[in-house]
């Protein structure tokens, strides 16, 4: 699949910017961009070349651009949704690209991503300015709100696209529970909240959109613990062996939840890093498999040994891992550990022991509660923590620690199993020297 642009002459003077999107051998579609070159010796291929018979070079290169990444984005979108793509498809996308966000704000093209990204780019061209006046800098744009959408883009691909009417309590609640999913720090989320309030402020003002389910007071800096579960290893069993025969699409479903299984009792990857499985290095070891790879999110080099659950399972589906859009694995995660059974309510009280947060424990799972579970049930079994972080990925002991699910009386626990402790309250006095 390619999106590319040529040009061909006008009826007036100069040459027009179509777009070919190409999907395979002998199936093309064209479209007209409404752009336009004066002069073909001007037209790279990509864009047009800034000279004097070019005054519009800039804004057509930027539209160019945005258009083709608008396009491959969307694109990308429908092949993980398993969407039909034909002529038509492609044009009521291009039809979404030419609205304006208010006009998305009715329609279904709008997403929080990309309004943030139009706002980026009208910051950058100089189209719009702040309140006293000044122009934004590209630190601020790029560094600031560039975060901010990389974030939001990360939550919709997993979650779906935030419409004008999702801008809630709920949301917040939602977002907060996918930075700890994804192991953003306290003062990464606070920032995250404080520029996301910032730009909801920005687009009613900029663009005239209403948030009308927005409470400003009720988004406030995170701070304590989040709720979040685990799954235990006889959780895992189980999730493993639940009947999905009578579930609609249940041999994608089952597939998903074999992965997931499979993910937590042996790997502990992120989401991201379990969709590369297939291109990972296999090597042979004295009586054990280890696969090596990359981690995306930091470059760390990962030796993971691979386990007989794990050979299984993937025989079972010819050592290929495939799975849906990260967004559908979430969804149906939901649904196959409801139907396998995980309703219990789970609950987050604060000092004095009231409830602040609530929510069924199949609807807290995730793709990254395999990764959470793993790393916990791998520190309960007693495992070190720097050999389950080489396995894990985790870059420090405080992220690690903040991230599994263990309480204060299983931390107490853990120390009275120690030999130390056992030393400690023997009878038998030990052999004690003084330095």
């Amino acid at each position: 699949m390619k999106v590319a642009f040529y040009v061909r002459p006008s009826r007036d003077k100069g040459y027009l910017i179509n777009l070919r999107v190409t999907l395979g051998v002998g199936e093309q579609y064209r479209f007209s961009t409404g752009q336009k070159v004066n002069n073909i010796k001007n037209w790279t291929g990509e864009n047009v070349k800034r000279s004097r018979s070019e005054p519009n070079a800039l804004q057509t290169n930027h539209y160019l651009s945005k258009l083709k990444n608008y396009l491959n984005a969307s694109l990308y979108d429908l092949v993980k949704e398993q969407e039909e793509i034909n002529k038509e498809s492609i044009f009521k996308l291009l039809e979404g690209f030419k609205l304006s966000p208010q006009e998305r704000q009715k329609n279904s093209s709008f997403d929080f991503c990309n309004l943030i990204g139009e706002f980026i780019d009208l910051g950058i061209s100089g189209k719009i300015k702040k309140k006293d006046g000044n122009e934004y800098t590209k630190t601020t744009l790029i560094k600031g709100y560039g975060n901010l959408q990389k974030h939001i883009c990360s939550y919709e691909k997993e979650n779906g696209s935030i419409k004008v009417n999702k801008v809630d309590y709920k949301l917040y609640q939602d977002l907060l529970h996918y930075f700890d999913e994804v192991e953003l720090e306290k003062a990464s989320q606070s920032r995250l909240i404080k520029d996301f309030k910032s730009f909801i402020t920005k687009a009613q003002l900029y663009f005239n959109i209403k948030f009308d389910n927005y409470k400003k007071e009720l988004w406030v800096k995170p701070s304590g613990e989040s709720l979040n579960t685990y799954y235990t290893q006889a959780e895992l069993y189980k999730l493993l062996e639940a009947d999905l025969s009578e579930i609609q699409n249940h041999k994608t479903k089952e597939r998903v939840r074999d992965f997931f299984v499979m993910n937590a009792l042996s790997f502990g990857m992120r989401i991201s890093d379990l969709r590369n499985f297939n291109k990972y290095d296999r090597k042979q070891k004295d009586g054990y498999e280890v696969i090596i790879y990359k981690q995306q999110k930091t470059s760390a080099e990962v030796y993971a040994p691979i386990t007989s659950l794990a050979k299984d399972i993937l025989k079972k589906y010819d050592n290929k891992l495939e799975l849906p859009s990260d967004q559908k694995c979430n969804e149906y995660l939901k649904e196959i550990c409801e139907v396998a059974g995980f309703t219990k309510t789970l609950k987050l009280k604060d000092k004095k022991g009231d409830v602040i947060k609530s929510a069924k424990k199949y609807e807290l799972t995730s793709n990254h509660t395999a990764r959470r579970s793993f790393c916990t049930n791998a520190y309960k079994e007693g495992l070190d923590t720097l050999l389950i972080m080489s396995i894990s990925g985790h870059s420090t002991i405080d992220s690690f620690l903040d991230y599994i699910k263990v309480t204060k009386e299983e931390f107490a626990e853990r120390f009275a199993q120690t030999d130390y402790f056992k030393l400690m309250t023997s009878s038998a006095k030990p052999d004690l020297r003084i330095a």
